[in-house]
């Protein structure tokens, strides 16, 4: 039997680094990220609100009060109010 593997922050890095990499090679200066099954994709958190923008040399989270000490000690990324 095949076990999986919980996902690591450094997973939840490496997919916004492959992201960016992507916008940089298609010419694009940042994606802005709302949907919150992306934001548990890219960021490994489960918000009901929020805000990721990625671009060509990293990634910034903007969430409400609700979710900014929760994001800020599990996100690898700089985590701002909104």
């Amino acid at each position: 039997m095949k076990t999986i593997s919980k996902r690591t922050r450094n997973s939840d890095f490496s997919r916004i680094e492959r992201f960016s990499a992507a916008l940089k090679h298609a010419k694009f200066d940042a994606c802005l990220v709302e949907n919150p099954l992306d934001l548990l994709y890219f960021t490994g958190l489960k918000l009901s609100a929020g805000r990721l923008i990625v671009h060509a040399t990293g990634a910034h989270l903007f969430v409400d009060g609700r979710y900014l000490q929760m994001a800020s000690d599990k996100s690898t990324i700089q985590v701002s109010l909104d």
